[in-house]
């Protein structure tokens, strides 16, 4: 389907003509910040408390997080994609997608305790009910990321992870008095609550003059429901292995690999966040500048190419290093998982590359596809291979899976850049054409 065409504002000046990189950059940066504070606060935790504490601490926060991920119902990428072009219908869609994601957020947690095995992750009756209070938490958390970038302001989105995991810290140190992994767990709620009233003020004080400079271009409902539907099927089945394989760690090798696996995947993860960081930008502004996907998509390459090299040399060489420090026995476990997701997280530039233009033509059928397939695998080979294999077996699983779906988007990628480069040539032979009449 061809972009949809619109006259474009004048320049704002440097703010606007560099707002991709401005923000992309300060989401990277936060991220990278707020990983080497995750690793620091893995680190202190482990030092302070047991390797059973903090791998029942870090099966509740997982749980949560993933629980509040997939309360957001695709919403997020929703926005980022369509709010640019929603007019002056943008705040009502920013209400309703804040009140939907609570309400699906509740039924999650409450799900989630009635199915999930809380005997193993809780010891109190009263627990419980307060996981769900952090699940609503961590879901209004998630899609703040997402509405500050669809209003162009991603930087502010950088300022409240960067003080969240700054914070987390602080009330690391309170709670180990409590020597409790749920109490870990909980001062983890409590941050990511604070961030969102911040994060809150924020949006309300930028949103009605930016949003006052939005088009209305929005597609017919049929094609939104179908973005929707697509979106909340990559978001939902992207997040199962998130879900499943801590799970899987700590019910076939114990809370103290459970443990060993966290503090890596905190590394991996920050990596995974950081390329994930600048789809949002990129998608927003290609959204408000439809004109201009060809140059964006320049210098999104000029961005996440060096990023995913950086990460994977990381991970591969630094990271069982800093480990080390924390204890000989994580650097030792956590060796052969970062080595192969050093390597995944390289490949994840390409799939990046894809991800964006899919997302910018609405033509997401084939990333549910790949995500199915990937999910699938990802559990099945963990499962298969975490009890012989150790660690390792997960590294192996996420390496084979990232080359598998490289191979399948090579060819749709190619695709897609020619279709830009066509309808950018299209572009600029209108004048010429008209010109000769």
């Amino acid at each position: 389907m061809a972009l949809i065409r619109r006259p474009q504002r004048p320049d704002a000046g440097w703010l606007s003509r560099w707002s991709f990189e401005i923000n992309s950059l300060s989401m990277t940066a936060s991220v990278g910040i707020a990983g080497l504070l995750g690793v620091a606060y893995w680190a202190i935790a482990a030092r302070l408390m047991s390797a059973e504490q903090v791998g029942q601490a870090s099966a509740i926060i997982s749980t949560m997080v993933t629980l509040g991920t997939i309360a957001n119902l695709s919403l997020g990428p929703m926005l980022e994609r369509f709010l640019p072009i929603s007019g002056r219908r943008a705040g009502g869609y920013l209400v309703k997608a804040q009140l939907i994601t609570a309400g699906f957020a509740v039924l999650l947690g409450v799900g989630f305790c009635l199915v999930g095995p809380v005997e193993d992750m809780f010891s109190e009756p009263w627990q419980p009910p307060v996981f769900v209070g952090f699940v609503v938490v961590q879901a209004a958390f998630a899609l703040q990321d997402n509405v500050l970038t669809s209003l162009g302001v991603a930087r502010w989105a950088a300022v409240k992870n960067t003080g969240h995991a700054a914070l987390k810290i602080v009330t690391l140190l309170l709670v180990v008095v409590a020597a409790g992994g749920f109490a870990l767990a909980a001062s983890w709620g409590v941050v990511s609550g604070l961030a969102v009233v911040g994060g809150l003020v924020v949006g309300q004080t930028r949103r009605p003059r930016l949003t006052a400079e939005f088009r209305d271009d929005l597609p017919p409902h049929r094609e939104l429901w179908s973005y929707f539907a697509s979106n909340y099927g990559i978001v939902v089945i992207a997040s199962v292995p998130g879900l499943v394989i801590p799970l899987l760690v700590l019910s076939q090798r114990g809370a103290e690999q459970t443990a060993h696996f966290n503090l890596s995947w905190v590394l991996v993860a920050a990596f995974f966040t950081v390329l994930g960081a600048v789809v949002g930008p990129f998608v927003a502004e290609a959204a408000a500048r439809p004109d201009e996907v060809l140059s964006l998509l320049r210098r999104f390459v000029r961005l996440v190419v060096p990023i995913a090299v950086a990460g994977g040399l990381f991970l591969a060489f630094l990271a069982p290093w800093l480990l080390h420090l924390v204890g000989k026995d994580y650097g030792t476990e956590s060796v052969p998982l970062l080595r192969a997701m050093g390597l995944t997280v390289t490949l994840t530039a390409f799939t990046a590359c894809y991800t964006v233009l899919a997302k910018v033509e609405r033509k997401l059928a084939l990333l549910v596809w790949v995500q199915v397939g990937s999910a699938i695998l990802l559990v099945g080979l963990t499962a298969l291979w975490v009890e012989p294999l150790g660690l390792a077996g997960i590294g192996l699983a996420y390496l084979v899976v990232q080359v598998l779906s490289c191979l399948v988007m090579v060819g749709p990628l190619i695709g897609s850049v020619r279709r830009f480069r066509a309808e950018a040539a299209a572009r600029t032979e209108e004048p010429l054409e008209g010109s000769r009449q």
